[in-house]
């Protein structure tokens, strides 16, 4: 984790350091912080913005989180669901771009005999 990060979660009041050393700035962070920062690393992994991520460590252990991660489990369930059918969408319209394709071939496919038959008869007729 960057000391910018760091200090930005300090600005947000998600987590200060146990201490700082006002000569040199350096910032000291406890064993337990350090658990904490790791449990907002995976809250974010989650897809949570910060200001949730603050409500869920700022809140009762347990009933807070449990809540967001119920909501947040359904807003990804609903984001699968839409990303689902768009690629049902996407899929559909392969398709017939393929089979608008296989059907111009098919047409330049039975053009083609007829076309040299067409100019072997024209030959044939000119060498008369």
């Amino acid at each position: 984790m960057s000391t910018r990060q760091l200090r930005f979660y300090d600005e947000l009041g998600l987590l200060a350091p146990a201490r700082a050393d006002p000569n040199t700035g350096y910032r000291y962070y406890t064993e337990l912080q350090l658990e904490d920062l790791d449990r907002i690393k995976a809250l974010k992994e989650l897809g949570f913005t910060l200001k949730q991520v603050k409500r869920i460590v700022h809140s009762a252990p347990g009933s807070a989180e449990r809540d967001m991660l119920l909501a947040r489990k359904a807003e990804v369930e609903r984001l699968l669901a839409e990303e689902s059918q768009r690629l049902g969408k996407i899929d559909q319209k392969i398709a017939q771009l393929e089979a608008s394709t296989a059907e111009a071939g098919e047409a330049l496919e039975t053009q083609a005999p007829f076309a040299a038959a067409s100019s072997a008869f024209t030959a044939r007729d000119n060498a008369k």
